[in-house]
């Protein structure tokens, strides 16, 4: 992805993001998030989850649970805009991410361990 294609995708994304920060905020023209295209507010999202999500972390991978924890929040907010809350379960798409990350995280540990 080029330097401009980068930066018209991050504009985009502030747009987005201001328009959706209106709507919450309560304005006239406001339409419910499932009518609307705009991207969600993950952190809206993710707060009802945070128990759920932190204690499945800790069965995933029980000596980094936190991290992983903290990376999975990292990257739902990070890639919001790739879940569809109409067509995905959330709690389903943070525990694909938790398991994804959980191998790298282990990856990582066996590689420092071999140097």
């Amino acid at each position: 992805m080029s330097i401009t294609n980068k930066l018209n995708n991050r504009k985009q994304y502030r747009l987005n993001t201001a328009k959706t920060l209106t709507r919450a905020k309560g304005s006239v023209n406001s339409k419910p998030m499932a009518e609307s295209n705009e991207p969600v507010n993950m952190r809206e999202l993710l707060a009802p989850e945070v128990d759920w999500l932190r204690a499945e972390c800790r069965k995933i991978n029980s000596k980094h649970g936190d991290d992983l924890f903290q990376e999975v929040v990292m990257r739902a907010i990070k890639y919001q805009n790739s879940f569809n809350a109409d067509e995905q379960n959330l709690q389903g798409w943070l525990y694909t991410i938790a398991k994804n990350q959980s191998k790298t995280i282990e990856a990582k540990i066996k590689k420092e361990a071999f140097r």
